[in-house]
Formats: structure tokens, sequence, C-alpha cells
């Protein structure tokens, strides 16, 4: 039975490896605040974001019936609060903002609360082991 569990779940890592492996996003790395590397994770060029973005739109812009997968996507992005920073690919307007609180309210607004709480409590994670590890002068 764990087998079964195992192969269904998938972790953070997991998963941005296997998107890397597929050529949907690269991993970068750059300078944050001028003195620590991070990693940053960048379009690949596949395609798969500007599909899915679009797919994001149409449900959103035009108010077409959405598959199940960009119901979760609009109500995660609108839920996690990003959805402005895709205003070049999805326009910031208040029929926009009212469709995707929609989504975000439903069935699916729930899925997209569990995963920016996942994300949030990640962060921290990440936040605190640092502070954990940088040398006290």
């Amino acid at each position: 039975m764990p087998q079964l569990y195992s192969s269904v779940l998938i972790g953070t890592e997991m998963l941005l490896d296997r998107l890397v492996e597929r050529g949907d996003i690269r991993r970068g790395s750059r300078k944050a605040l001028g003195l620590f590397d991070t990693t940053v994770l960048e379009d690949g060029g596949s395609g798969r974001r500007s599909r899915l973005l679009d797919d994001i739109r149409d449900v959103l812009v035009e108010g077409t019936e959405p598959q199940p997968r960009i119901a979760a996507l609009a109500a995660l992005l609108s839920g996690s609060g990003t959805l402005p920073q895709f205003h070049r690919e999805i326009p910031w307007t208040s029929p926009v903002i009212t469709r995707a609180k929609e989504f975000e309210r439903g069935n699916w607004g729930a899925v997209a609360e569990a995963i920016a709480r996942s994300v949030t409590a990640t962060i921290v994670s990440n936040v605190i082991v640092a502070a954990a590890v940088l040398p006290q002068n």
C-alpha cells in the first residue's frame, strides 16, 4: 500500500526535476541582494507555459468552460495573489478579477488554498534554515 501512495504523491523537488527533464523549465542561478547565490526557475521554451496561460486567459477573459486542471490553476493564481503578475498575458480587469474570485471561492479554491499554504510553509522553513546556518558575526 505505501508504494501506491508514493507513486501518487509528488514532492516539490521531484515535480521540479520532472519539469526540468521535460524542458518545461530551466534552473539558473543569480545573486539575491548582491550577496547570496539563489536558484531561479525560468521558462524552458517548450511552449507549455504559453499554452497554459492561453487556456487560463480563455476561461477568465472569454468565459469558456474550463477543464478541471485549468479551473484549479485559475483558482491557484487568484488565491495565491499572483494573478496580477500575469497582466501581460491575462488582462487585469474587473470582469477577470470577478471570474477568478469565483474559482477561488468555488470547489477549486480549497485546492488553491491548500497549495498556497504548503508553498508558504516551504518558504518559511527555508528562511528559518537559512537564518540558522548564516554565520553569526
